[in-house]
């Protein structure tokens, strides 16, 4: 047990966690995520789109052979997914004095089945 508490307190990710929480409690980290991580985060998300975009019109064949079942899911996956979301807000809804409006926007975000949300 020795040997693994050792180990463990030993390896760079936890021997550079009190380095990063020292860094982060006297710097400002703010300005680095404004000044590097945003424009990178940005420029990687655009490189993203235009890869996304170039393997879709490379596939547009095949995509026209099974559209009508992205359409047909694109359709029915937002009742499919949203009515649990309205049972179980409505379930919610009773023991927890849950709102009208929290039930609504439970259903919205589970049908929607958004990352985002």
């Amino acid at each position: 047990m020795r040997a693994i508490l050792v180990d463990t307190l030993r390896s760079p990710a936890v021997s550079a966690l009190p380095l990063g929480l020292a860094l982060g409690m006297l710097t400002r980290p703010g300005a680095v995520f404004e000044n590097f991580h945003e424009p990178l985060f940005r420029a990687l998300l655009s490189l993203l789109m235009l890869l996304t975009g170039m393997e879709a019109l490379s596939r547009m064949a095949e995509l026209r052979e099974v559209a009508h079942v992205y359409v047909l899911h694109g359709l029915a996956a937002p009742f499919r997914h949203g009515l649990p979301g309205l049972a179980f807000g409505l379930a919610a809804h009773h023991p927890t004095d849950f709102s009208a409006g929290g039930v609504a926007l439970l259903a919205t975000m589970a049908g929607s089945r958004s990352d985002v949300s």
